[in-house]
């Protein structure tokens, strides 16, 4: 064989080793990001249905009863936790509503805020009572910074776009204390 033929044949079988050698590491990088990821997926993504039926309905059960117990740090913590791992359950709107309320509690407004526009942003026209709730809380926040009128109008969204007679109830008494 012809000295040129086989460096050209050594060089094709070179280049072809060096790809294949590329692709395996590139495989190799992906899949090793993949199984970190997984970490950070919300559980949502790995489970079964009724393993994130369960887990969040103890997680929004210890919410509540850190809630009512007044532990809101502890019970932020948990709602926060259940909001990230558990993004799309039946909870969402009551869990949002009461991390809204808690973090109202310890006077961190802003976050908040950031909750009730991110449960806004999950169901733009829902007309849930936790939505109203949520509502309250916002018009509560725009009290506390001096915003009568944004909390006012708040009030008045909830008692004419609500349907629910106790939460329509506490917003016309939180508008009449506003009122006065």
């Amino acid at each position: 064989m012809n000295l040129n033929v086989k460096k050209y044949i050594f060089n094709k079988i070179s280049i072809y080793i060096a790809i294949v050698f590329a692709l395996l590491i590139s495989t190799y990088v992906v899949l090793s990001n993949l199984l970190q990821d997984s970490d950070r997926m919300p559980a949502s993504y790995t489970l079964h249905t009724t393993e994130i039926e369960s887990r969040s309905k103890k997680m929004m059960e210890e919410g509540r009863r850190l809630h009512i117990i007044e532990d809101y740090k502890s019970a932020n913590k948990t709602l926060s936790e259940l909001l990230e791992k558990y993004p799309y359950t039946a909870y969402t709107e009551e869990a949002s509503f009461l991390l809204a309320k808690g973090l109202l509690y310890e006077e961190q407004y802003r976050q908040s805020e950031e909750v009730i526009q991110a449960l806004q942003e999950y169901d733009p026209g829902s007309r849930s009572k936790w939505m109203g709730y949520s509502f309250l809380v916002m018009a509560k926040i725009h009290e506390e910074k001096g915003e009568s009128d944004d909390a006012i109008l708040l009030y008045r969204k909830v008692i004419t776009e609500f349907s629910d007679e106790d939460l329509v109830d506490e917003a016309e008494d939180m508008l009449l204390q506003i009122s006065l």
